[in-house]
């Protein structure tokens, strides 16, 4: 049986992503968007850790046929973390780091396949938080994807 704080302390863990996305033209509550546009909502409690990360690199270790691996890899929502202390940020970041490195370092699969990872960002408004990401993310990426805001 679950109490309602049970199920309260659950539903606060749940993520949350809504995304409002509009076209040049369209009209909301009688303006009309002079751009096309979108706006991200998000209640992520476990990505501002990135709780899924020894998770996902454990099942890249895993028995995984390595015919079916994926080798390519896509992580985002790095500002996020900026609900962390910078410590705790540093730690994950540098966990991610050497987890990133450990990957590289396997033997190439059956196609000569390397792991390679892209990163995603959104806005920081903590330049500190943002120098870690770019010591540790940025600088162990393959390739960066980020909006024309942050440009």
């Amino acid at each position: 049986m679950s109490s309602s704080s049970d199920s309260d302390q659950q539903a606060s863990k749940q993520d949350l992503h809504l995304v409002f996305e509009y076209r040049k033209g369209d009209e909301i509550l009688g303006y009309v968007a002079p751009r096309s546009n979108r706006f991200y909502f998000v209640h992520d409690p476990n990505g501002a850790s990135i709780q899924q990360l020894e998770v996902y690199h454990d099942t890249l270790e895993s028995k995984i046929d390595p015919k079916d691996k994926p080798y390519r890899h896509m992580f985002g929502g790095f500002q996020l973390m900026q609900r962390l202390s910078l410590s705790e940020a540093e730690t994950r970041f540098l966990k991610m780091a050497d987890l990133w490195t450990k990957a590289r370092n396997e033997k190439p699969g059956p196609q000569g396949q390397q792991h390679m990872f892209h990163v995603e960002f959104g806005h920081f408004g903590s330049s500190e938080h943002f120098e870690l990401f770019e010591k540790y993310a940025v600088r162990n990426a393959d390739s960066l994807g980020l909006n024309e805001v942050e440009m």
